[in-house]
């Protein structure tokens, strides 16, 4: 129990700044929307993306991180009645691809809008948040936008310093704008050359965003012929399916360098179907936590069925979809008690 001179002086505090005072009682678990991904939500340690906070996807092109907004959209709009906005700096953005996952683009639950330069951006962010009509919002990307002082100068002007004044205002501002309302925001970003450092890649935008992003997720797309899925479409050998490698490079809230993995598919050919493969993350998991009671080379889903090798409980998992839902349940339960051993750990070591 606090002083009486502590008391007062938290009362004093109290009465200028209201709601800003917290107590330790006081303090609400999070509120977690999955990423659309298991073996992510598994990786983060929390069961995904945290509400109320700045989420930053990183990764080249081609690694699927406009896909992982998507999938992470419809996860929010099935989890809340609020919608989605997506503020299209790279002015990329595919109706028909993003519908095809089963993201609702209907008016009232998802917002498109291209903005023209940072300061629209960061504008349109904090609008979005503010209105208390958005669970999610997207950012694509922080890599594509550039002030409004660079477009109005000519190309071959030095412009220095305005871009990251921009951005690491938005971040700030944000950063508050979304715990206040509950918004999930996710900015996507990419590598830019180092000029320091030839031939190193760093995230573009400033320093800023490592201090006010909750979790750095990077993405990759390993080569090579294990990691790929090709299927005989009109004669040719066409790439349908993707293995995708997401780090979680940085955590506020639970230890950082967990890996997971995840295939994508982009259209239904050779036995798949388009999306991304749930029955082998669920197959990955379940097995990882034990969820998924393995004896030698037979394996027993949590719902009774027994199957022999690998391949055959992928196949069963796709049979039967209900059992996803279930691993995923356990797997995350168990996690959720990992974390707290890990965090004991982490402690202990550096102390």
């Amino acid at each position: 129990m606090a002083t009486p001179s502590m008391e007062a002086f938290r009362g004093k505090l109290g009465k200028r700044y209201g709601q800003r005072l917290s107590r330790a009682d006081e303090i609400k678990p999070y509120s977690v929307v999955s990423t659309g991904s298991l073996s992510l939500d598994y990786a983060m340690r929390t069961g995904g993306y945290i509400m109320g906070r700045i989420h930053e996807v990183f990764g080249p092109p081609g690694v699927g991180k406009t896909t992982l907004g998507i999938l992470g959209a419809i996860a929010h709009q099935k989890a809340t009645d609020k919608a989605i906005g997506w503020i299209d700096m790279e002015r990329s953005f595919d109706w028909k691809y993003a519908s095809k996952h089963g993201l609702d683009v209907t008016d009232d639950r998802f917002t498109h809008i291209n903005p023209d330069d940072s300061e629209d951006v960061a504008d349109m962010v904090r609008l979005m948040c503010q209105s208390g009509l958005y669970s999610m919002i997207m950012v694509d990307s922080i890599g594509g936008m550039e002030s409004k002082q660079a477009f109005e100068k000519e190309a071959g002007d030095v412009v220095m310093g305005r871009n990251a004044q921009v951005i690491t205002r938005m971040a700030k501002h944000v950063a508050v704008m979304a715990s206040n309302h509950g918004v999930t925001v996710v900015l996507i970003n990419q590598p830019r050359a180092n000029l320091a450092f030839a031939g190193q890649d760093k995230p573009s935008g400033p320093k800023a965003l490592q201090h006010a992003t909750t979790f750095r997720i990077d993405l990759a797309a390993p080569g090579g012929a294990d990691n790929q899925v090709k299927a005989k479409i009109d004669g040719d050998d066409i790439v349908i399916g993707q293995k995708f490698v997401a780090r979680v490079k940085r955590s506020r809230v639970s230890p950082a360098g967990h890996k997971a993995e995840f295939w994508m598919f982009n259209q239904d050919a050779g036995g798949f179907e388009f999306g991304l493969d749930l029955a082998d993350e669920a197959a990955w998991i379940g097995i990882k936590t034990g969820v998924i009671e393995q004896k030698g080379s037979w394996y027993t889903l949590p719902t009774g069925g027994r199957f022999q090798g690998q391949p055959s409980v992928v196949e069963a998992l796709r049979a039967e979809p209900d059992a996803i839902p279930v691993i995923r349940e356990r797997a995350l339960a168990l996690v959720a008690h990992e974390v707290e051993q890990e965090t004991i750990v982490n402690f202990e070591e550096t102390t």
